[in-house]
C-alpha cells in the first residue's frame, strides 16, 4: 500500500513534466482537434497553436517541478501514518495536482489573449508597423 501511495502521489506531477518537455520539445506539427492543447483561440492559427504549445508546455515544466518536489514531502510522511490518513492524504494531493494541472488553461490563455487577436493573427508591434496584423 506504501508503494501505491507514492506512485500515485508523484504520476501527476511526473506526466506533467514528461507532457510540458514533449509540448515544447515536440509540438503537434499541425493543428489537432485529437491531441495537443486545443482551446477555440489556440486553434486559430498555426501561430497561435505554436506559441499556446510553449506556454502550456513551460508552465506544466515549472508547476510539475513544484508539485514533484511538495509531493515528495509528503511522501517522506507516509511510512509514519495510517492507511486511513495516508489514503486521505494521497486523494487531497491528487485534487491539488489537478487543480493546478487545468490551472494552467487560465495564464495560457491570457498569454494567448495578449499575443493574437481573435482571428489568430499576431499583435506583435512589428506587424502594426509594417502594415500587417
Amino acid at each position: 500500500m506504501l508503494a501505491y501511495s507514492i506512485a500515485m502521489t508523484v504520476l501527476i506531477p511526473l506526466v506533467m513534466l514528461f507532457a510540458g518537455w514533449m509540448m515544447q520539445k515536440h509540438p503537434p506539427k499541425k493543428i489537432s482537434s485529437w491531441y495537443g492543447y486545443r482551446t477555440k483561440r489556440s486553434m486559430q492559427s498555426q501561430a497561435a497553436w505554436d506559441f499556446a504549445h510553449q506556454v502550456c508546455g513551460g508552465l506544466w515544466i515549472k508547476w510539475g517541478t513544484v508539485l514533484l518536489i511538495g509531493s515528495g514531502l509528503v511522501c517522506i510522511a507516509y511510512p509514519y501514518v495510517g492507511n486511513a490518513y495516508r489514503c486521505v492524504i494521497v486523494v487531497v494531493a491528487v485534487l491539488v495536482q489537478i487543480l493546478l494541472l487545468v490551472g494552467t488553461i487560465l495564464p495560457t490563455e491570457r498569454a494567448l489573449q495578449k499575443q493574437f487577436d481573435e482571428n489568430g493573427n499576431s499583435k506583435d508591434k512589428r506587424g502594426e508597423i509594417n502594415g500587417q496584423n
